[in-house]
């Protein structure tokens, strides 16, 4: 069984439990415990935090009996959701690590890529040129989100950062790449970025966005 339908069994078994403190305590105490003293039982059985009883159960050995049994059963089922909700965290970020560690090393195996900037629609546009086309490729932005969705539709190698950050053009293997294209939200953004893959790569093709016209000469100047 793995992680999530752990969490759901947990959790119907919690209600369960719950609920079954709830009837049995209502059964025990009869006509003189209303449903709020079964529920007000039932919870500080199941919290063991022992406040008091509502109504003396020393008298009524099947009352003990049954709280007995059903202390071991809540018991139980929290530690089986305790453990269900820790396998599904660890196995969650088990998965990330492996996966990224995995991604990492596709990049790295990489030569003669293109590095895609940016997740806007420009950039989908164009990863979907390239995935067309079965070239080999890097997606490059800061936003999590906006990778995993991308990467749902397509098989997709990424990295997560700012692509004007040295340390995250290389992670994409820009000392290998064939070519860079930069669609960044500002004019500013992608002619930093021109400048420091000009600097890591001379050689590399560089295709930068404009958003304003009048940035053309200065990213024909920076090397784009």
């Amino acid at each position: 069984m793995d992680s999530r339908k752990r969490i759901i069994v947990s959790f119907v078994l919690f209600v369960t439990v719950f609920l079954i403190g709830v009837a049995g305590f209502k059964v025990i105490g009869g006509p003189e415990w209303s449903l709020l003293d079964a529920v007000y039982m039932t919870v500080i059985t199941v919290g063991t935090v022992g406040y008091g009883e509502t109504h003396d159960l020393g008298a009524n050995p099947a009352a003990r009996v049954f709280t007995a049994a059903y202390i071991i059963l809540s018991l139980g089922t929290i530690a089986f959701a305790v453990t269900s909700i820790t396998a599904f965290v660890v196995e969650g970020e088990l998965k990330r690590i492996l996966g990224r560690r995995k991604m990492e090393k596709e990049i790295g195996r990489l030569e003669g890529h293109d590095i895609v900037c940016g997740a806007d629609e420009t950039a989908q546009t164009i990863i979907q040129e390239l995935l067309t086309t079965k070239r080999d490729f890097v997606v490059v932005d800061p936003d999590r989100a906006k990778l995993d969705k991308i990467a749902a539709a397509a098989p997709l190698l990424f990295v997560e950062g700012d692509p004007a950050d040295d340390e995250v053009l290389k992670k994409a293997g820009i000392g290998r790449a064939r070519g860079i294209l930069l669609s960044l939200p500002t004019d500013e953004a992608n002619l930093f970025v021109t400048v420091t893959a000009r600097q890591l790569n001379p050689g590399i093709r560089i295709v930068a966005k404009g958003i304003d016209v009048k940035s053309h000469d200065k990213m024909v100047r920076a090397g784009a």
